[in-house]
């Protein structure tokens, strides 16, 4: 099941609204977020926002991809442990990668103006750690097809 949402609004550190592109792929019980940096960069930086988005796209898919109709509109709050442990399966579950378009991260040397991915792993503190890959790395740590992984949009 593929799930994709072009403006995806998130809550940053700051309490403010970020937006990016998010793309939800669920396979059995594995997970993949491909988390797609916005061309404007007053809607917030996907790197320093990772944890912030981490938190609104597990929601997010909890809700439109675990939850049954039934589920969604329970408001007695009886299997609020229930959704608990989903939301945890979920994110011990997933892999998490970063896209960054053409002209997104120009003050990165590392990337610089061209497309990049990053595979993001969580350290037992919930902290980021970022591994810089190539497409094809992405590919084989997750199994993707490349048209998933090219989302078609053009860049910055």
């Amino acid at each position: 099941m593929v799930k994709t949402y072009r403006n995806f609004v998130y809550k940053n550190n700051n309490k403010t609204n970020g937006l990016c592109h998010l793309t939800v792929i669920k396979r059995d019980l594995s997970w993949t977020f491909l988390v797609e940096q916005a061309c404007d960069p007053h809607d917030g930086d996907i790197h320093n926002d990772i944890n912030c988005i981490v938190r609104d796209a597990v929601d997010l898919a909890h809700i439109n991809m675990v939850m049954s109709d039934e589920d969604r509109f329970d408001s007695s709050g009886r299997n609020r442990d229930r959704y608990k442990k989903e939301k945890r399966d979920i994110k011990s579950n997933s892999t998490w990668i970063e896209y960054y378009p053409a002209g997104t991260k120009k003050n990165y040397p590392c990337v610089g103006n061209n497309k990049s991915y990053a595979i993001v792993a969580f350290d037992d503190c919930d902290n980021p750690v970022w591994s810089y890959a190539s497409e094809e790395d992405v590919f084989a740590a997750t199994g993707l097809s490349n048209r998933i992984l090219r989302p078609g949009y053009n860049g910055c």
